[in-house]
Formats: C-alpha cells, structure tokens, sequence
C-alpha cells in the first residue's frame, strides 16, 4: 500500500571538528500534510519554526549537558513525501546559527551508543510505533549499564517540548506529528513518547539487559 502523503523535517547536523571530515547525524520527523500540493516543499516558515525548536533542544541551559560538545546542529530540512515514499522536489532549508552545539564534555559514550524516542499513536498494533535516534549524549550510565530513570524521563521530556514547540500539537492544526506506515497507508498522531533506560542499541536489539520505560503523553 503505498504512502499517504505527508510532510517530513529532517533535523541534522555534524559530528567532530575537523572540516570534510565529519560524520552526520540526523533524525526525522513526519507530519500530517497541511494542505501542501504536490511539488512543493512545507513552507519556509514551518521549516524555521522546526530549526528554532532543534536550537532550543540542543543549546538551552537544561538540555545543553544532554549532548556531547561533539554535536553541532547544522539545518533543518523539510520535505513533501508522495505515496512513493519519495520527495517532491528539493527540500526547503533551515540553517541553524554557527556553533550551535552541545555542551557535555563528562560522561561521553561511542557514537554508536543511543538514546532512542519511541513514537506511540496508539491503537491496533500496524503501523503504530516510530523511532528516533537522538545524536550523542554525556549521560551517566551505572555499572548495570543502565541510565537513572530520571535521565529517561529528561529525554522524553526535552523530545516532548521539542515536538510541541516545533510543530503542531492538536488534530486540524498544521505539520502534527504522526507516525506514518507505508505498509498500512496511515498516518497516525503520536500520542505517546517512551524512553528505556538503557542507552546501547546493540544490547537494546539483542535483548540482554531488561530496562525501564519512561513515558509521556504528547496531550
């Protein structure tokens, strides 16, 4: 089934110093189409509006010690996704101010090392869950190789204000937030954020230690 069609910002940015030699991190997020006709991008100011909220995320004084020093926020781009999960046209670009960075130089992990946002809508199971992968963090993680239930419940609450700050929030409004299934052809709105407590993708996806689930409800 293919796609209905959506928006789709893309928040991005580079890691390490050295000029051309930098790996890139991003992540993304799709929104409910807000009247957007095919071949055109979302608009300059929802695109704006998105880098602004990602500036906040990564500089402001609660959050900036979440992210490595490594980490600089680069643009924000924002698509149109067809029903064949492809963009019409090139995207609309955001810049964010030079060395808008991180701040934590304590407590670093490999870039390999994530902490993941799973997006819940909610409902039957198909097409229900989304995931992103946030760049990387100075987080104290214990010798269980687990992180404090207060560091999860810090992300899921930083990714919340990010998302109602940077997007829509409520059904009929522009660019809400959904997770959007190729599979099924849906968009749904997100309706809860979820973050487990321990940050390593390779023992998340094998199973080996159990962890805790934070949450919030994005309403």
């Amino acid at each position: 089934m293919p796609y209905a069609v959506h928006n789709y910002f893309v928040v991005r940015g580079s890691l390490g110093s050295s000029a051309g030699g930098q790996d890139i991190w991003q992540f993304g997020v799709r929104c409910l189409n807000a009247g957007t006709v095919g071949g055109t991008p979302p608009s300059q100011a929802a695109t704006d509006k998105v880098r602004s909220a990602a500036v906040t995320m990564i500089t402001s004084a609660g959050n900036a010690g979440n992210f490595s020093s490594s980490v600089t926020l680069d643009e924000v781009r924002g698509y149109t996704i067809g029903a064949d999960g492809r963009a019409f046209g090139p995207p609309q670009i955001s810049a964010a101010p030079s060395q808008t960075k991180g701040a934590a130089t304590v407590n670093l992990h490999p870039w390999s090392t994530a902490v993941a946002i799973t997006f819940d809508a909610g409902g039957a199971r198909g097409g229900r869950f989304g995931r992103i992968y946030l760049p990387p963090q100075g987080i104290s993680v214990g010798p269980d190789g687990r992180m404090a239930n207060s560091s999860a419940d810090g992300f899921v609450n930083m990714v919340k204000t990010f998302l109602t700050t940077g997007f829509g929030v409520s059904p009929g409004e522009d660019y809400v937030p959904v997770v959007a299934s190729a599979r099924y052809g849906t968009l749904k709105p997100i309706q809860q954020l979820r973050c487990g407590t321990v940050p390593d993708t390779q023992r998340r996806r094998d199973n080996r230690l159990a962890e805790n689930y934070r949450t919030v409800q994005m309403n």
